[in-house]
């Protein structure tokens, strides 16, 4: 008869975040880059997996066409090179067919690089990292969803403050009144990320300020803090059918 298997130890203050984890990983290590440094060149095979500690990260999603799907600021937290996880048997060859992703530090920020095979290892004897890679991954997949839910199923103006009102959640500084969001974003950028022309989302910005619903401080945006909780709920809603 087999032996039972004995449960591992759980530490009782496990780390709060997951890079702070992902830092015990055999060969992880820290790296910094400054703004517009590219992270994750177009195309290039994911060899490790990064966690962001601090800082935005500009990601951009492109289909096989090599057209850009999705654009997203992602921040601390998140994760980049999921693809480093998968068993090398398993990611096909050369990647034909398959979607890429390109990223490029948005702010000076800092990440944690582990390798994907350590990486499997570790979650094979730690459960704290498991359960924090698979609540990362599906905040992933989530957000996926909801971009491009909204993005065939809203209005401009929607998608413009849906995207305003995260990036001030993720990213804003608490100032009276509301919150400001002191990140570099374009109207360029700004456009991508909700998918609509630079002209269209600069008149949507426009008449956001106008009804109130956002205001400009310098080339910061500021979103209402009274507006903030109900819009959060909104956003951690389902997808709309």
């Amino acid at each position: 008869m087999p032996r039972a298997r004995r449960p591992g130890h759980l530490p009782l203050d496990p780390p709060a975040s997951l890079p702070a984890r992902l830092r015990a990983v055999a060969g992880a290590r820290s790296l910094v880059y400054a703004p517009d440094a590219t992270i994750v060149r177009l195309g290039a095979p994911a060899r490790s997996l990064l966690a962001i500690e601090a800082g935005a990260v500009v990601a951009r999603l492109h289909l096989p066409s090599g057209a850009a799907a999705f654009t997203q600021v992602l921040g601390p937290g998140d994760l980049l090179g999921l693809e480093a996880l998968r068993q090398a048997r398993r990611r096909g060859r050369g990647g034909q067919g398959r979607a890429r992703v390109e990223a490029k530090a948005l702010v000076r920020t800092s990440l944690i690089s582990a390798p994907g095979p350590e990486v499997r290892r570790a979650i094979a004897t730690d459960p704290w990292l498991a359960s924090l890679l698979l609540e990362a991954v599906a905040e992933h997949v989530a957000r996926l969803e909801r971009s491009l839910a909204a993005t065939v199923g809203t209005r401009l103006s929607q998608r413009t403050l849906a995207e305003l009102t995260k990036l001030a959640i993720s990213h804003g500084k608490p100032i009276p009144g509301g919150d400001r969001i002191d990140l570099p974003l374009s109207q360029d950028l700004l456009a991508s990320m909700v998918g609509g022309a630079r002209e269209s989302v600069n008149r949507t910005l426009q008449e956001l300020a106008a009804s109130g619903a956002i205001r400009r401080e310098g080339r910061s945006y500021v979103v209402p803090a009274s507006d903030r909780s109900g819009k959060q709920a909104r956003l951690d809603q389902d997808p709309p059918g």
